[in-house]
């Protein structure tokens, strides 16, 4: 018993030995592969990795230690702004640019763009100037932008902008040894842009967006563009297209005023210059509108007596007008006519006017029929109101030649007294003119006789002298030449007016020959009632088509190639 018990104590002595002899032996690293054999090989870097934390925590303690002595209060005050880059006095010279993620939409309503950026400031500031060693540039939360100085920047014609936050606030900021702080944040802004209208929509415009600082003038901060001012995504705007833009900074005195006058500041702009794309409205509203406006002509095709037919096409192709043009949503509201306003006022006018010539026609028809009805009903005052017609002059030619005859004998003769009264007046006005003169002399010769009297007894008298007039009363001379003027520019007025109106009727009827049924007096139209209805009819075939071709032929000339925007 003693024997077994003795021999189990050495082997666990032994054993213990071994094992501890194994791994004073693997710990120095002869034995890594029986050791460390079933775990994987990316297991043995961590030592390396360790390492590196180590370094970068001493890392972190020196930049701790650096922005503690960078922001001592002793020695940096952030309410103050940075001295210039030569001398202290001189402004801060902060320079920008900006890279575009998006741009859109274009709110004509609200006459404003919109953008998605990312905004991008830096300057130098001496007074955070560092040399750590093993430190390139500190790259810093946001969170330490409460503890320097930066630059108010602000859009001055922005509307509304914000600040990305999802997942954190979307900004940054780095320093570099030499004091040259970088500021990054993205911004989707929201900015004036002011526009005419007129063209629309052939029309383009062109917005802007202005950068400037809210409290410091021109004297404290300017702002310059980098070499690279701006960098954009591909644009996908819906109705705008791109063409061009361009950037500067202005130094001028603005409207924004201090108590000792107007600002003088430092202004950065962006222009950015937008086409309108018209594929939309190309296709739908003015496509739809004239080909309702050819629908309205089928009308001159269809018999006067189908009259449900006609008047239903005419009634549809001016609602359908109304509805397109007026109707919809794409049309911005303005509180003046755009070039889409000009088009559907043209279309609806043409399909009116349609709508309007087989009421006419139909009423000329109905009319002479109900005439001829009502003569074969009362055919004795049918004869008397022939025989009024005849006594009026109203139904012959030669009756309507002699009124004219007659109207130009009494202006030729109304004419011919004002000449005669003319070298009568000129003889009267001369006569006129010799009795002024004569009482002015007597006049003069009593003023020269009268001496005053200066002193009677101490006393002064003064002596009044009353001139008598002479002159005649102009007035009632006057009036009957004015009367006879008057007469004589009215008649000639109404020579003219005769002149112009004759001139027309001849080249209508030159121009179109089925016209000259319609300049035959009364009695034509009467007997032939049906067939002038029709020959409307047919001019207006040609009519209205050619009409409508050369209004949009105006139009289109005017709205691309002369209007500007």
């Amino acid at each position: 018993m003693q024997k077994m018990t003795f021999t189990f104590v050495l082997l666990v002595i032994f054993i213990f030995s071994f094992e501890k002899a194994g791994s004073e032996y693997c710990s120095e690293y002869k034995c890594m592969d029986h050791v460390y054999s079933e775990f994987p090989m990316e297991d043995l870097e961590r030592e390396k990795r360790m390492a590196f934390y180590r370094s970068g925590k001493e890392l972190a303690s020196q930049v701790s230690d650096t922005l503690d002595s960078l922001l001592d209060r002793r020695r940096y005050n952030k309410q103050m702004r940075p001295p210039g880059e030569s001398e202290d006095l001189d402004p801060v010279r902060v320079e920008i640019n900006m890279a575009i993620r998006s741009m859109g939409p274009i709110d004509e309503t609200k006459q404003v763009f919109s953008l998605d950026c990312y905004f991008r400031q830096s300057w130098t500031d001496n007074r955070l100037r560092f040399n750590t060693s093993g430190v390139v540039e500190l790259v810093l939360n946001w969170k330490f932008l409460t503890k320097i100085w930066k630059p108010d920047t602000t859009f001055l014609n922005g509307q509304k902008s914000y600040l990305h936050k999802i997942t954190v606030p979307n900004r940054f900021i780095r320093i570099s040894p030499l004091g040259r702080v970088s500021y990054s944040q993205r911004l989707t802004l929201w900015a004036s842009c002011p526009m005419y209208l007129g063209k629309f929509p052939f029309d383009s415009q062109t917005c802007a967006l202005e950068i400037g600082s809210y409290g410091y003038t021109g004297e404290d901060i300017t702002y310059v563009w980098a070499s690279k001012p701006l960098s954009m995504d591909e644009l996908g705007l819906a109705q705008y297209h791109l063409t061009d833009w361009s950037h500067g900074v202005a130094t001028t005195i603005t409207k924004r005023k201090i108590s000792s006058g107007f600002r003088n500041d430092s202004v950065a702009y962006l222009r950015f210059d937008f086409e309108r794309q018209t594929g939309f409205f190309l296709l739908g509203i003015y496509f739809p509108l004239t080909l309702i406006v050819m629908c309205s002509w089928v009308s001159f095709w269809i018999v006067k007596t189908d009259v449900p037919s006609r008047v239903a096409l005419g009634v549809t192709t001016v609602l359908s007008v109304t509805k397109v043009g007026f109707g919809g949503k794409a049309k911005p509201q303005i509180g003046y006519a755009t070039a889409l306003d000009i088009y559907i006022i043209i279309c609806f006018f043409f399909s009116f006017a349609a709508l309007t010539e087989f009421a006419i026609i139909n009423f000329i028809d109905v009319f002479f029929k109900r005439l001829k009805k009502w003569e074969e009903d009362h055919p004795e005052q049918a004869n008397a109101r022939l025989d009024m017609l005849k006594r009026k002059k109203l139904l012959t030619g030669e009756d309507s030649k002699d009124d004219n005859d007659e109207m130009l004998e009494d202006e030729h003769s109304e004419q011919d007294e004002n000449d005669e009264d003319e070298p009568i007046k000129e003889a009267d006005d001369d006569d006129d003119e010799d009795l002024e003169d004569e009482p002015s002399e007597q006049t003069k010769d009593e003023d020269d006789e009268i001496e005053p009297i200066e002193q009677v007894d101490g006393d002064h008298i003064s002596v009044e002298i009353e001139e008598k007039a002479t002159e005649p009363d102009e007035a009632e001379q006057t009036k009957p030449n004015l009367v006879k003027n008057f007469r004589a520019v009215v008649f000639s007025m109404r020579r003219r007016v005769q002149t112009y109106v004759t001139t027309i009727l001849s080249f209508a009827t030159a121009v179109f020959p089925l016209s000259r049924h319609l300049t035959v007096d009364g009695c034509f139209l009467y007997d032939e009632t049906q067939y002038v209805v029709d020959r409307i009819d047919e001019m207006c075939r040609i009519l209205f088509p050619l009409a409508f071709l050369l209004t949009s032929l105006i139009y289109w000339t005017f709205y691309l190639y002369i209007a500007e925007d």
